[in-house]
């Protein structure tokens, strides 16, 4: 039976806690506290599943644990300083672990990322009856050049906002009815959870029983000492096989009042399954666009082309809940699908052109003329000209012809979201009105639908309306929060990427230069002297940026594995796969502006043409190469996983084939 627990605590320098030390001690991590000097090392015997999650806009190095908390012990100068919120939320046992993740990732981004906070967590399952995770917020609003003031409009979210209880937005409120939102919120997730994996008899609710409406009884509070001798004793008849049995008086007064309150549930679960089938159904359908607008009556007055366009989005953007947002940003992909396309249009307008110029300069060549170094610029020669000119122009000609195909998906969806905008924009505009009073129907007209659209959308996430007096700051607010996006996973490791290739050609310059000084070390021993105190010193500089680019190339590929499994929840390969495979998965998703499935790409390249799916959307062509590419590398990563190889795994087998390929003479000679 999943139990519900949920505790909070504010991290305090007044108590004595330092920020550093408690991430340690919950990630299981080795971390240097900088100001104190001193390595926190708290090793567990099962290692925590720990992970950061952060909003787009927070730098890099929010990623990496050491340097985030560091960072927050940092910029706050007082004594008493509020570093840090940290919860405890029991997990519902009935899930797997994947599962656990999976709940735990969507409700802290939902709940803490998106509102700009970082969240470190930590999933502990030592115990396998109390599995539950830990989670550290940050208090402060974060940008790329690192924190700024603390965020009092968070604290109301971690307050109860009801009748009994007044907030006037400074400090942090902590009585006997704190915590509702979040409470509540992590009710829904999990239950949601539960029912999508199948346990739809098994519920949690964050109510206490009275207000449940149940007839169960609440246990005692066992305090530290009694809890202490009771996990003694539920390990000893673990070991010994026997039968637990309490040892303390609050253990048997509890371990009776959970037998009676067992009885109870069962006959409650027993009654609720059927209704919590229905409710799970009924939400399902209620997230989706097209039964939104059957129940309104409006689906029958689309026609054909609406009813289509909506389909579309759906499918394209792999999702039943589509909205304004959903469908602009359908519609921003498929653009970006026409950029990528004009581009490869240029490079083969330019193919064609240096064809044309081949083919005079081989006439030329057959009247009698030296063109021979021309053509060798084109590609060609002209022992084999012929042929690879008709390989070239069969190349070229097959890829005007996918062109213009993709030209016409283009211009198709393009038609689509933009007929599906049009309706939602309608819509959104609706629903505002519905939401706010006859008064404010004459302001609304005044924002653009996506302002509009980002006002129902805050009300529907968290039941609270934007009041009319506040809508410019809260647009302003969201406006800038986008602004302030960082440089994507992507392009931070193409520079990586790129200032490794600078170091490592610098490091060639320093050998080269290393052998000419060789050279007068007898003639010229001075200078021989100076120049190798330079190149020492250039070694040393590139030593250390070595060492930073390291840290910081390992920061972004586990940034871009995290956005792998972001993207691919649920799949067992994404926590095997290597920062390359990924990073290519990850630049043919932005090229498409879609999630395309590994069995699409591994259906892309198969040789058997009766194996690829009709449904799967057109690539474009240059993403076609990194289909090819990548194809490779998800065959030994998908088999890899079924057969439970690690990285490690395969690096000892390719170590292996390297030693019996020298031992047959394979290798190259001495």
């Amino acid at each position: 039976m999943a139990i519900y627990h949920l505790s909070m605590q504010i991290v305090s320098r007044g108590k004595g806690q330092n920020a550093v030390a408690m991430a340690a001690y919950r990630s299981g991590e080795k971390l240097l506290d900088e100001d104190s000097g001193e390595v926190k090392n708290y090793q567990r015997l099962t290692p925590p599943e720990a992970f950061i999650l952060a909003p787009k806009h927070a730098p890099i190095w929010a990623y990496d644990r050491e340097q985030l908390w560091n960072e927050v012990e940092r910029v706050e100068k007082r004594v008493d300083s509020q570093l840090a919120r940290e919860m405890n939320i029991a997990l519902p046992r009935e899930l797997t672990n994947e599962e656990q993740r999976i709940l735990v990732e969507e409700f802290v981004t939902d709940t803490f990322v998106s509102q700009g906070m970082i969240a470190d967590v930590a999933i502990h399952r030592d115990d396998l009856n109390n599995p539950h995770f830990h989670v550290m917020l940050t208090m402060r609003d974060v940008s790329e050049s690192g924190f700024g003031l603390k965020n009092r409009s968070w604290n109301p979210q971690f307050a109860n906002r009801g009748k009994s209880h007044s907030f006037n937005g400074r400090g942090f409120v902590k009585d006997s009815d704190s915590l509702v939102d979040v409470r509540g919120q992590w009710a829904i997730y999990a239950n949601r959870a539960l029912g999508l994996a199948g346990h739809v008899a098994t519920r949690i609710d964050h109510r206490s029983y009275s207000k449940q409406g149940l007839d169960l009884v609440p246990t005692k509070h066992i305090g530290s000492s009694d809890h202490l001798m009771e996990k003694k004793a539920l390990e000893e008849s673990s070991m010994s096989g026997e039968k637990y049995r309490p040892v303390t008086k609050y253990g048997r007064i509890n371990a009776g009042i959970q037998k009676l309150n067992r009885k109870i549930a069962k006959e409650i679960q027993q009654g609720e399954a059927t209704i919590i089938s229905l409710e799970k159904k009924i939400e399902e359908r209620k997230s989706n666009i097209r039964y939104q607008l059957e129940r309104s009556g409006t689906w029958d007055q689309l026609n054909d082309v609406e009813k289509t366009s909506v389909v579309f989005i759906q499918k394209r953007m792999k999702t039943t809940n589509v909205d304004l947002g959903v469908a602009i940003e359908c519609r921003s992909s498929v653009e970006r699908w026409g950029k990528v396309l004009n581009k490869t249009e240029a490079e083969l307008k330019q193919e064609i052109s240096q064809l044309k110029s081949a083919r005079e300069l081989y006439k030329q060549y057959q009247a009698g003329e030296d063109t021979v170094d021309q053509l060798a610029k084109l590609g060609f020669t002209t022992g084999d000209f012929k042929e690879e000119f008709k390989q070239r122009a069969m190349a070229a000609k097959q890829g005007k012809e996918k062109i213009e195909k993709q030209k016409g998906y283009i211009q198709e969806g393009l038609e689509k979201t933009n007929i599906a905008i049009k309706m939602l924009e309608d819509m959104t505009l609706d629903e505002a009105k519905v939401i706010y009073s006859h008064d404010a129907h004459a302001r609304l007209s005044d924002y653009k639908p996506l302002e509009v659209h980002l006002l129902v959308n805050e009300y529907r996430r968290t039941g609270v309306i934007v009041p009319v007096d506040q809508i410019e700051s809260f647009l302003k607010d969201r406006t800038e929060s986008e602004k302030a996006s960082p440089v994507p996973v992507l392009e931070q490791y193409q520079k990586l990427l790129k200032d490794n290739r600078f170091l490592v050609n610098w490091i060639r310059k320093l050998n080269r230069h290393e052998q000419e000084l060789a050279s007068i070390k007898v003639s010229d021993p001075k200078e021989f002297a100076r120049g190798m105190s330079e190149i020492t010193k250039e070694r040393g500089v590139i030593v250390e940026r070595m060492k930073k680019l390291k840290t910081t190339l390992s920061v972004v590929e586990k940034a871009m594995i995290e956005e792998i499994r972001k993207q691919y929840p649920g799949e067992t390969w994404a926590d095997s796969i290597e920062p390359k495979t990924a990073h290519q998965l990850l630049t043919l998703n932005e090229q498409e502006g879609r999630v395309v499935s590994p069995q699409e790409i591994l259906d892309r390249t198969s040789n058997d043409s009766s194996s690829k799916d009709s449904s799967y959307q057109p690539m474009t062509i240059t993403s076609d190469v990194l289909v090819n590419e990548l194809s490779q590398g998800i065959r030994t990563l998908m088999s890899d996983t079924r057969h439970g190889k690690s990285e490690l795994d395969r690096a000892a087998e390719e170590q292996k084939r390297r030693s019996e390929r020298r031992g047959k003479g394979y290798g190259r000679g001495r």
